[in-house]
């Protein structure tokens, strides 16, 4: 670091002229190059830009580097032998096959995501991908999950009653994040769910519950009606692969697979 550094580790040319034996070297990337090199230097303030937030009414923008004189044709040098480097037609079909591997694998990665989440019912971007990916929940968790979310929103009036709430009024008390938290749950404890069927079949077809574990739930259990859909739900997952024979309302109980997130 240069002596002209002020207290922000930087030099203002926008608005002060360099002191004497000291050049600006305006490009893109040169502190890299310039620590790479050994090459003592200050980062450079060459614009200022308006900012959006009052407290900080405009911010700085570095435009480059100062160095000393003596190593101004050294640091050009380092600039131009880069851009030669980068010109190269081989570097440049390097980056290229490189950038087209990235592409597949990333195009790879969204169609196994979109089939898992096809799969297990959540929807892209929700919170349930996020903790599933991030490894906070299992696959089995996430199906409850997701569920629980699909009835909220198709089973329940959940959806009126969120957009409902004073959503100006909330976020002017609350801010943004708080006030969509305090939505959700003003929504929750308002909903009205939609009255449970009163027959095995009419609950199946209903709630989308066709598996070999649904079918043999719905011969043990007595009243749909007693039978909360997103407890059934998560019963029903937590039987998954497991023997169905001599099943019994205790050891569907007991394979229930709680969910600590929602």
């Amino acid at each position: 670091m240069l002596k002209i550094a002020n207290k922000y580790g930087n030099f203002d040319v926008a608005h002060s002229q360099l002191p004497k034996g000291y050049t600006l070297v305006k490009g893109k990337c040169l502190q890299p190059l310039a620590r790479k090199h050994g090459i003592k230097f200050v980062p450079a303030v060459t614009e200022w830009i308006r900012s959006r937030y009052r407290k900080y009414p405009s911010k700085p923008k570095i435009g480059g580097i100062v160095v000393t004189n003596r190593q101004v044709a050294k640091m050009r040098e380092l600039i131009a032998e880069r851009e030669t480097r980068r010109n190269d037609p081989k570097v440049i079909a390097a980056k290229q096959r490189a950038a087209k591997r990235q592409q597949v694998a990333a195009n790879r990665l969204e169609k196994k995501l979109k089939k898992q989440a096809a799969r297990i019912g959540y929807r892209r971007g929700s919170r349930c991908e996020e903790w599933l990916r991030s490894g906070m929940i299992d696959e089995r968790e996430a199906e409850v999950i997701a569920f629980k979310t699909r009835y909220r929103h198709e089973f329940t009036d959940y959806d009126s009653q969120y957009q409902s709430a004073d959503w100006h009024e909330l976020k002017a008390q609350l801010g943004f994040d708080e006030a969509k938290e305090q939505m959700r749950e003003m929504a929750r404890e308002a909903r009205v769910e939609h009255p449970i069927p009163d027959t095995w079949d009419d609950y199946l077809k209903k709630y989308g519950f066709d598996s070999p574990e649904a079918r043999a739930m719905a011969a043990v259990l007595r009243n749909p009606r007693e039978c909360h859909p997103v407890w059934f739900k998560a019963c029903e997952v937590g039987l998954r692969g497991r023997d169905l024979m001599n099943l019994t309302y205790d050891r569907i109980r007991d394979a229930k697979v709680n969910t600590q997130r929602d």
